[in-house]
């Protein structure tokens, strides 16, 4: 199963095409295992790198720029993935396979890259609170 690292933190397991990445959004789809939505949220949330990984570990894919947490949510009764069951035979005594979904909880983050808005408004903020230290010296 490939997994998803974010930053230096946690790796979770994804969930098939788990990820999308575009201009502006990362979506990823993965399995928190034991953790609560709160550790969750703080491993996604600030992270500078996104690593995908294939299953034993190696990095696929890097991203960088994502820094900003857009939505993390948490579905329950997601597909991640199918099994065949048995499901008797045919005339000629081959064995009949049904597909079954199988659920589980997953968190699904949306991620966005910083826009000039953003920027321009922290760089106002640090501009402000340069004026007011100066002006109390």
């Amino acid at each position: 199963m490939e997994k998803v690292k974010f930053g230096e933190g946690s790796v979770y397991d994804l969930v098939v095409n788990g990820v999308s990445f575009d201009e502006e959004k990362a979506r990823l789809t993965f399995l928190s295992g034991e953790k609560t939505y709160e550790q969750v949220e703080a491993d996604v949330t600030g992270c500078s790198r996104i690593e995908v990984l294939d299953t034993s570990g190696e990095v696929m894919e890097a991203r960088s720029g994502y820094v900003y947490l857009d939505s993390l949510m948490k579905k329950k009764d997601y597909i991640i993935g199918i099994e065949q069951i048995e499901d008797g035979t045919d005339e000629n005594g081959d064995t009949i396979y049904l597909n079954h979904d199988v659920t589980g909880t997953v968190m699904i983050a949306v991620l966005k890259k910083a826009d000039m808005r953003k920027q321009v408004d922290d760089l106002q903020e640090t501009v402000d609170m340069l004026i007011m230290e100066s002006l109390e010296v």
